[in-house]
């Protein structure tokens, strides 16, 4: 593929990748959920064809790999491998139409939550079915809890009082910038959240004159999406409510996908086999 030009979700950090591979690849790994906020996703290309100017942030999320992301807006910029591989992995979100890559394969299928599916199945890999390709740092297990959740360094804990009891995804270019790949959230109200720990890690960046986005400033990892508009403006969800990442939660499961909106700007390279209601940017505008 010839080069492409992308950007963060602000603005602040700008891409460039030449050689990029026509292959995406989507993993359910602890870190890459939680750094993501719901399934870290990639598209391998050349180190010496990659470029990105601007303020970017580094973690070090584990002895074989760093994970960047803007230090302005958060945004999850690639995952760069630290046991001199040749490649880096950028995010999807960067480029129009994910740069046209196709998902190709899943890694740690058996942490996927069961509402989550993609049509067409890609190849699928387990946890064992990576290791013995690559690399593979062990991660402990969070206790299954559907009220609490954290980022991926886990210097930011929360609890919700109450939560939604299902899940939608949001495939506008902001989004997908944001996460580096697909958005997908579970709606509370603001006065339910309640961050336990690491409130001084916040990195809150005002997406528009109606929308918080909210990650850990450490790690980027993606936690929630607050509602700032005026009382009686519903575009972007109620004044107040607040959408927290799926992948932020320790657990991720029983909360089935019903809806998908901005479908229009979804990149033609996966889709969800669920069935949901799927609406356009003007018509998710218009309720």
């Amino acid at each position: 593929m010839s080069a492409l030009a992308g950007r963060c979700a602000c603005g602040a950090v700008t891409v460039r990748a030449e050689g990029l591979s026509d292959r995406l690849s989507a993993c359910w790994c602890e870190p890459c959920r939680r750094w993501s906020g719901l399934v870290g996703m990639g598209i391998e290309v050349a180190e010496a064809g990659f470029a990105a100017e601007g303020p970017v942030q580094v973690w070090e999320s584990s002895a074989i790999g760093r994970r960047a992301f803007c230090g302005v807006c958060g945004s999850a910029l690639g995952f760069w491998p630290l046991t001199g591989a040749a490649v880096v992995e950028p995010c999807p979100g960067l480029f129009e139409n994910a740069g046209g890559a196709v998902l190709h394969h899943e890694n740690f299928v058996e942490k996927r939550p069961p509402a989550i599916r993609f049509d067409p199945e890609p190849d699928q890999l387990s946890a064992a079915d990576y290791a013995a390709r690559a690399p593979v740092v062990e991660t402990a297990e969070p206790v299954p809890d559907p009220l609490a959740g954290g980022c991926a360094c886990g210097a930011v804990r929360f609890r919700l009082d109450a939560a939604g009891e299902d899940c939608g995804a949001c495939h506008c270019a902001t989004c997908r910038a944001w996460t580096g790949g697909i958005f997908v959230g579970v709606t509370t109200r603001g006065a339910a959240l309640h961050v336990e720990q690491g409130e001084e890690h916040l990195l809150r960046w005002q997406s528009s004159d109606r929308v918080e986005r909210v990650s850990c400033g450490l790690c980027g990892g993606k936690l929630w999406y607050r509602v700032t508009a005026p009382e009686g403006d519903r575009v972007g969800g109620e004044a107040g409510d607040v959408d927290i990442c799926l992948g932020a939660l320790d657990d991720m499961t029983g909360r089935p996908l019903r809806r998908e909106i901005f479908i229009e700007a979804k990149p033609a390279g996966y889709a969800f086999a669920a069935e949901t209601e799927r609406l356009t940017g003007a018509e998710a505008k218009a309720r």
